[in-house]
């Protein structure tokens, strides 16, 4: 069920930052006035679904994993979803003909959003555990 919980909070998190650098990306590379299909929204959805499965890479186990366990289970994660878009943006011609611009801008933004979905994973994850760090030492305190 935590499997399916994180998940789904990433697809959440995939998405909002996959849209912010949807508009970013058709902006700069086909210009605001272009006519996109309304395909590429289903595509962004499908592309974001299985970038969200990246979080079988994070999911826990029994114990917590070491730094060289989250170090490496990091770098598969990056590379799972940087395979996954870069395959999709082929796939959907959201890059033309292998323009080597276009891949430096797609390849940017993975980044910015593997970057900023991790972020603020590891910021929500510092606030739970600041919040559990309150309640045990009220705990303490009162005993």
């Amino acid at each position: 069920m935590d499997k399916l919980r994180l998940i789904a909070r990433l697809f959440t998190l995939i998405v909002s930052g996959t849209l912010l650098a949807a508009a970013s990306y058709i902006t700069f590379f086909w210009g605001a006035e272009t006519d996109i299909s309304i395909m590429v929204l289903w595509q962004i959805l499908g592309t974001s679904a299985l970038c969200s499965l990246s979080g079988l890479f994070f999911a826990s186990g029994r114990k917590e994993p070491s730094k060289k366990e989250m170090l490496l289970r990091n770098i598969l994660g990056f590379a799972y979803v940087n395979a996954v878009v870069l395959t999709c943006a082929f796939a959907f011609e959201w890059i033309e003909n292998s323009d080597p611009r276009m891949i430096a801008g797609m390849e940017i933004c993975i980044i910015a959003v593997f970057g900023g979905v991790y972020l603020v994973g590891y910021l929500s994850d510092c606030r739970e555990a600041e919040k559990m760090n309150r309640k045990l030492n009220m705990n303490k305190k009162d005993n």
